[in-house]
């Protein structure tokens, strides 16, 4: 997939937004897909996978002047200004970390242009608290904009509760909210050790913007005078932006040496927040105290649990829905110092020794597991577009109006463009080596075997590579219908090639000289095709080839058998091809790197002076391996339990 983020602040600004949109670029460009972030500033920022667009802000400030405050429309540049970039850049979904005046005019414009549009609401820009009067919607200007652009959008999500509540007052689509937390790198948290308890000091640490009101920073003095009045021995560290502001009270500027004070804390050379300074500034200390008034999630809350500290924190939005009383801290009902304080100095240290901080609910904050749910979300939404859309229906209507194109409609035309959105958006093969593309010098390939709704090259042609599809089954009604349909349809220079393929019968098929990608999926001889393939010096740029899960990770491969069939070999269908180590010793013969395994079927592997250019990592079969999980599933069995049936069939050690 190909992504827009647009986030209203970003980066060197931190904030919970700004860190969400910045992490997840990261991680869906790590996933194999492509981000864009669209600012209206340029910033310096290195640790970064992502491409920063600067946009036009010239242009937006005199439409955004021209439009709010001289009443006269000049949006008609704006949506100009968008359709050139949509046109050039081709976005399979434009994302808003966060929205503003701003941005919700260009969410008006997107949709204008028939694009696919989502939302993450971060807090101030959806949420209303009369009591400390937080958030934008207090402008009435604002809250009317909100009204008419919310349900434009393609789908919301939502960090939490309190955001869906926001989002019923609006009365937005429930089966359009897609609820998923901002999330962290909990695996990179755990690595870092932490330090011992102090029995005879408590240390305590608060991460935030230090000249927030929603922060709650006036309760600090408040509790600390409390804890010092009852000579209870402590050290406060407050880390973040404008901490030093707080020596401007005389009680905490008299008694500093119970606080520490943390400005910035940067590294540059890490890739995602927090960093591990950061992280380690948390692992120091015994306990987190958040402050705040109002939250829409907390990040804050989710670091310091994973970095294994309970929390206390008062009961209000954001906090609520993360601190379990009593399992990974403590929540207050009543926003009161004292009492804050009396659970510092009478309850936190129980709680301590009791080691029952609960951290298995913290994976439902990961980021990796959440950057996956939310792509799938994305296809969802998108998928159900395409389908459904009224010019989609009003063409076949109007192309297919008699009986006579009956079956072309529902078995030919309605499968080519299944396969065709399948393939786009849910096969992620073809997202993986689509987005691979840009690094290939040759722009060609080969598949081999193929079907109509598992074709991995199809992003290829769509990027104009010329290539070779080659199966045995091109007889088969649909397969060839769906083949003649995609070569009409693209106008590129596809060769098909009806043919049961076997160590003697390849010359015609690899007589190229450089070829970008070859994908080799045919349920029997891969192994000794590949091995032929690259013993003829024709050595592909990026390799996707099925292995067997079911071998685990023996180096094996099926004996060769010209007329391999594998519904004649055994009744399970497990005995066939090779397993994923025997490929990694074939192929790093050739200098080829493992990069990815997708659903514990398919290997891809790339040149390694590839890896440079793609920022791709090289994996060993034992690192990245995984069960076949579409197997697994229908069986109700694992791969040791597959190899266990047919580990007396014969087997050639590589």
């Amino acid at each position: 997939m190909k992504l827009a983020f647009i986030p209203s602040t970003f980066l060197p600004w931190v904030g919970g937004a700004e860190i969400q949109a910045h992490n997840t670029a990261n991680k869906v460009i790590e996933l194999g897909h492509d981000v864009d972030v669209f600012l209206l500033d340029k910033v310096l920022i290195n640790n970064k996978k992502y491409k920063i667009v600067v946009l036009n802000k010239s242009l937006i400030n005199l439409v955004f002047l021209f439009r709010y405050y001289l009443k006269i429309d000049l949006s008609f540049l704006l949506k100009f200004y968008f359709k050139k970039i949509c046109k050039k850049k081709n976005y399979d979904a434009w994302h808003f970390h966060s929205v503003n005046f701003k941005t919700l005019l260009y969410i008006k414009i997107l949709k204008d242009l028939n694009q696919n549009v989502f939302i993450t609401f971060q807090g101030a820009d959806i949420q209303k608290d009369q009591e400390i009067k937080y958030g934008y919607r207090f402008d009435q200007k604002y809250e009317n904009l909100l009204k008419k652009t919310i349900n434009l959008t393609d789908g919301v999500f939502a960090i939490s509760e309190n955001i869906i509540k926001e989002l019923n007052f609006f009365s937005y689509p429930s089966a359009k909210i897609i609820k998923i937390p901002n999330s962290i790198e909990i695996k990179k948290i755990k690595e870092v050790e932490k330090n011992n308890i102090n029995e005879k000091k408590l240390k305590i640490i608060t991460v935030a913007r230090f000249y927030e009101k929603k922060k709650g920073l006036d309760m600090i003095e408040k509790i600390a005078k409390i804890l010092v009045d009852n000579n209870f021995n402590f050290e406060w560290t407050l880390a973040g932006r404008n901490s030093n502001f707080l020596l401007k009270s005389n009680f905490i500027s008299e008694n500093k040496n119970f606080f520490n004070f943390q400005e910035e804390i940067n590294n540059n050379d890490e890739v995602y927040f927090p960093h591990t300074e950061l992280i380690k500034l948390y692992k120091k200390h015994d306990v987190y105290v958040n402050l705040a008034r109002i939250e829409s999630f907390g990040i804050t809350i989710i670091e310091a649990i994973a970095a294994g500290l309970p929390v206390i924190s008062f009961n209000t939005k954001g906090a609520n829905e993360i601190v379990i009383n009593n399992q990974n801290g403590f929540l207050i009902d009543k926003y009161d110092a004292k009492e804050m304080a009396d659970y510092l100095i009478n309850k936190f240290n129980k709680l301590l020794k009791s080691n029952t901080i609960n951290d298995e609910k913290i994976m439902h904050y990961d980021l990796g597991i959440n950057t996956k749910l939310t792509i799938e979300n994305y296809k969802k939404k998108m998928l159900k577009e395409i389908l459904y859309k009224k010019k989609f229906l009003f063409f076949l209507l109007k192309k297919y109006w008699t009986i006579k194109y009956f079956f072309k409609i529902f078995f030919v035309d309605v499968n080519y463009y299944f396969s065709l959105t399948k393939s786009q958006f849910n096969n992620e093969e073809n997202i993986f080596i689509s987005n691979l593309s840009k690094y290939m010098e040759s722009k060609n390939f080969v598949e081999v075997g193929y079907h109509y709704r598992e074709l991995n090259c199809i992003g290829l042609i769509q990027k104009n590579f010329s290539g070779k599809i080659v199966d045995a089954d091109m007889g088969n009604a649909f397969n060839s219908s769906i083949m003649k349909m995609i070569i009409k349809k693209t106008k590129k220079n596809i060769q098909v090639i009806k043919r049961f393929i076997n160590l003697n019968n390849l010359d015609d098929i690899f007589d190229m000289k450089k070829l970008g990608c070859l994908s080799i999926d045919i349920d029997g001889n891969e192994y000794w095709i590949l091995e032929r393939i690259l013993s003829k010096k024709v050595i592909p740029e990026v390799i996707v080839t099925e292995y067997n899960a079911s071998f685990l990770n023996l180096e094996v491969t099926v004996p060769y058998d010209e007329n391999f069939n594998i519904h004649k070999k055994h009744s399970s269908l497990w005995y066939h091809g090779a397993s994923l180590s025997a490929f990694h010793k074939l192929l790093s013969k050739y200098n080829f790197a493992l990069v990815k395994v997708i659903n514990g079927t398919n290997a891809v592997f790339v040149l390694e002076k590839l890896l440079q250019t793609t920022n791709l990592k090289k994996y060993s079969p034992l690192e990245i391996y995984e069960e076949c999980h579409s197997r697994n599933k229908k069986g109700k069995n694992t791969a040791k339990e597959q190899f266990e049936a047919i580990k007396h069939l014969p087997l050639v050690n590589i």
